[in-house]
């Protein structure tokens, strides 16, 4: 009994330093406005919502989109204001692209995929 709980709570505590890695990636990459970085930990298709426009994209497309929206929108910082418990449906975040102008607020929602988390839907509003 005792070495199914200490196998357990290694798993938990892996899953745990995976999902921080992966918070810390993601930032790194809206900061450094890096849309590849960002996709990289996508599923091959994710529903993405950008300023109203949402549909379901390829990993390429998702890029290509991001890239667009870093161009017309200038980052004085990004960051991470919330993030989700893991759950049996997957884990959720959300964050502030802040500009000189005002901020768009970034949804994040991931699923449990094998190993890792990836993301599912990316939301800019």
């Amino acid at each position: 009994m005792h070495l199914m709980l200490v196998f357990i709570s290694s798993i938990c505590i892996t899953l745990s330093g995976t999902t921080d890695t992966l918070f810390e990636q993601i930032e790194k990459g809206f900061n450094e406005r890096n849309a590849a970085q960002i996709i990289q930990f996508a599923k091959a298709n994710v529903m993405m919502s950008i300023l109203g426009k949402e549909a379901v994209y390829s990993k390429q497309q998702s890029i290509q989109l991001l890239k667009d929206f870093f161009a017309k929108k200038s980052l004085e910082e990004f960051k991470f204001t919330f993030k989700g418990k893991e759950t049996s449906e997957g884990l959720f975040a959300i964050g502030t692209y802040k500009m000189k102008e005002g901020e768009y607020r970034v949804s994040i929602h991931f699923v449990h995929e094998h190993t890792t988390y990836v993301i599912e839907r990316l939301t800019i509003d």
